[in-house]
């Protein structure tokens, strides 16, 4: 087992830093473990569609308990939006 924090900031399409999370978490080498992160308060992202592919993009980041970084990664994603409404 290896103590380990996870970061990840959220960047947007100009290269700006719009919201970071952490969590601290123990790994087990050899097994899979899923982290989750909640983003709340994004103001406004530009929401991709077909026409206007804006894409952002999640820099996630892997340290040990003194701080080194151990490994990195970029993933690109879109913000898409859709409301459930029981009336309709």
């Amino acid at each position: 087992d290896r103590a380990v924090r996870v970061a990840v900031n959220l960047i947007n399409p100009y290269g700006e830093i719009m919201a970071t999370q952490w969590a601290d978490h123990q790994a087990v080498a050899g097994k899979k473990t899923d982290v989750t992160l909640r983003f709340t308060g994004l103001k406004n992202p530009q929401l991709w569609s077909p026409d206007t592919p804006v894409l952002y993009r999640a820099n996630v980041l892997l340290y040990d308990t003194n701080g080194q970084l151990i490994d990195q990664v970029d993933e690109r994603f879109g913000f898409r939006s859709y409301v459930f409404d029981k009336d309709k």
